[in-house]
C-alpha cells in the first residue's frame, strides 16, 4: 500500500534541487528526471526522509506541507 501512497509526494517552488532527498531516500524512490527535475516512483516505504531531511522543506505529502522533525529541539543541553 505505501508504494502507491508514494507517489503523492512532490516537490514544491521552494525546491532548490540539491538531491539531499534523493541521498536519503532508502528505497531509491526518489530520482532526478532528464530536466533534471524531482521525481518520485513507486517505491517509498514512507519513512518520511525526504520531508525531514530537507533543507528548505519543499516536500509535500498531498500537496500539503508537514513540519519537520527536528531531534535537536528534543535533546536536553
Amino acid at each position: 500500500m505505501a508504494k502507491f501512497m508514494g507517489k503523492n509526494f512532490s516537490v514544491d517552488e521552494d525546491c532548490v534541487k540539491c538531491g539531499i532527498c534523493v541521498k536519503n531516500c532508502p528505497e531509491k524512490n526518489i530520482i532526478f528526471d532528464d530536466n533534471k527535475e524531482i521525481k518520485f516512483l513507486n517505491k517509498c516505504m514512507l519513512c518520511t526522509r525526504c520531508i525531514h531531511n530537507c533543507p528548505k522543506n519543499a516536500i509535500n505529502y498531498k500537496n500539503n506541507k508537514y513540519a519537520q522533525y527536528n531531534l535537536n529541539s528534543y535533546i536536553k543541553k
